[in-house]
Order: C-alpha cells, then sequence, then structure tokens
C-alpha cells in the first residue's frame, strides 16, 4: 500500500498481480469503515483509489491474508522560523491547525546563543509539540544569523568554530528530539575572494569531518542541500553535494534533494535524480 497521505485524506491501494477478482475486492470495501471507492476498476487494473487513510488502514487490517505492501505515509513537516514572532506554544497550535505533523526549527528562533539554553527548556518545546500531536523532525538554516562562522572558510579557526557550532547543533537537535539537519545556509557557503571550487570543497568536506562524530554521537544525519545560483555560487547541483558528501565519507551525511532548487539547477530530467537514494532523500 503507497501513495498515501495524512492530510488530504488520499489513497492507493494496490492489488498483488496474483489476484484475478479485483471487483470483488472493491465490492468487499463497502463493509469497511471509512473506505470509499472514488473510481470504479475495470477487471484487470491493479489499483483501487481511495479517499480515507483511516479506511485504507481498515481493510489492510481486515485482510491481513493478502500479501499487501507495507502502509508507507507521506508526512508533511513546515519551516517555523514563519511564526518566529509569537510564542512556541502558539506557534505548535497553529501549525497543527495547519495540517503539518511536523516541525523543522532555525536555531536561531530558539535563541543567538544556544550554548546558554537548558536542556529543560528544549524538552519542554518537544513536549508542547507532541501534546499538539506534532513530531520535531530536526534543524534547517543551521547557520543562519551567525558571526564569524563560515563552511569554505580558507582559515581553520573558522572551519574549526563552524564544526564546533555544529557539533553544537546536532546535540540541541537530538534534545528537541529531532534526527535531521539540513545544510542549506547559502550566505555562509559562497566562494570567498580568493578561493577557487576546489579549495572551497576541501575545506567544507573539513568541517564536516570534524563534526561527522558528534551527528553520530547525537543520532542525527547532515542533509547537504544543493541551492541555486540565485542564492549562492557553491554546491548547486546534486552532482556537487555527493563529490563532498563522497569525500567526507561518513554514513551521518547524506543528500537533501530540494525539489525547488532542483527545477532551477539540474541539467537533466529532475525524476532520473530522484530515485537515486545512495545518497539521501528528497523533500
Amino acid at each position: 500500500i503507497s501513495g498515501l497521505t495524512d492530510h488530504i485524506r488520499f489513497g492507493i491501494l494496490y492489488i498483488p498481480e496474483r489476484l484475478n477478482r479485483p471487483q470483488s475486492l472493491i465490492r468487499e470495501l463497502d463493509g469497511v469503515p471509512n473506505a470509499v471507492v472514488m473510481s470504479e476498476v475495470p477487471a484487470g487494473v491493479d489499483r483501487v483509489e481511495l479517499q480515507s487513510w483511516d479506511g485504507l488502514q481498515s481493510f489492510a487490517a481486515h485482510r491481513s491474508d493478502l500479501p499487501f505492501q507495507k502502509v508507507i505515509a507521506m508526512k508533511f513537516a513546515i519551516c517555523q522560523e514563519l511564526y518566529e514572532t509569537t510564542d512556541w506554544a502558539t506557534q505548535c497550535q497553529l501549525i497543527a491547525e495547519a495540517g503539518y505533523t511536523g516541525i523543522e526549527v532555525a536555531p536561531f528562533a530558539i535563541s543567538t546563543d544556544l550554548a546558554s539554553v537548558p536542556a529543560a527548556v528544549l524538552e519542554g518545546m518537544k513536549q508542547e509539540a507532541e501534546r499538539h500531536g506534532l513530531e520535531i523532525i530536526g534543524l534547517h538554516w543551521l547557520l543562519a544569523k551567525t558571526t564569524g562562522l563560515y563552511l569554505t572558510s580558507p582559515d581553520a579557526a573558522v572551519r574549526r568554530a563552524t564544526a564546533e557550532y555544529l557539533s553544537l547543533l546536532a546535540r540541541v537537535c537530538r534534545q528537541l528530539g529531532g534526527h535531521i539537519m539540513v545544510f542549506g545556509s547559502p550566505q555562509q557557503r559562497s566562494l570567498l575572494p580568493g578561493v577557487n571550487r576546489p579549495q572551497a570543497i576541501e575545506f567544507a568536506a573539513d568541517v564536516f569531518r570534524q563534526a561527522a562524530s558528534s551527528f553520530a554521537e547525537n543520532g542525527v544525519v547532515l542533509c547537504l542541500e544543493p541551492l541555486t545560483l540565485k542564492e549562492t555560487d557553491f554546491i548547486n547541483t546534486c552532482d556537487e553535494a555527493v563529490e563532498i558528501i563522497r569525500l567526507v565519507d561518513h554514513p551521518s551525511m547524506a543528500l537533501h534533494q530540494d525539489v525547488k532548487a532542483m527545477l532551477g539547477a539540474e541539467s537533466s530530467p529532475i525524476p532520473e535524480k530522484i530515485p537515486g537514494r545512495t545518497w539521501g532523500h528528497s523533500m
């Protein structure tokens, strides 16, 4: 069973090929709570469209003897800095009311001095989110509104400070219940004067190598996000991101595929890029 979302109430029930009587299964749905057939399916086709996620789950449980695929739900999260000027409890309420089930947190929306934020505050944020049925999936805008930090700096001290900050973010992410950190931060990665692309690649890999063990210790994956030339002149394609991921060579590094950015940067068709899950996932 696949192609489901909990929010737009739509699903597709795939009927295994070995079953040659799909019409009987369609009729059987009439007795399952919340299961509504949206379209008639002629004999010989392999799927039935359903309106209700609950109904799809009910049918899967009702016919546990059939070899259906595992239920996979698509979840939607939102970047919470859209609500930055409101208190956290109100943010969670508004996000839940809008139909989202996840939150991506911008570190600067918590504090500009994260090292001084008590663990109890982060735990409280996690619990408030859970109270509204929300999961904090991780962090993004990692270096936004920071000073003295830069991914591709030729200064080793700056790279070390950047790696230390990413390590701090990994701890914060874990305490919030998250497991993903999306590295976009275009203003803190563009090529500096006098730095060429091969050098920038080595500098970026150096930062991530220094922080990689902290990612692993906190159960966090750093997802490297290609962005368009409108935003930055460094790491504009999936291939460029994968080159750095390979250099770092650590299981806590992955590719983040931002389809919006891919529309403006990739030369090959996007569907050909997305199935390659070896290096990460699509968003």
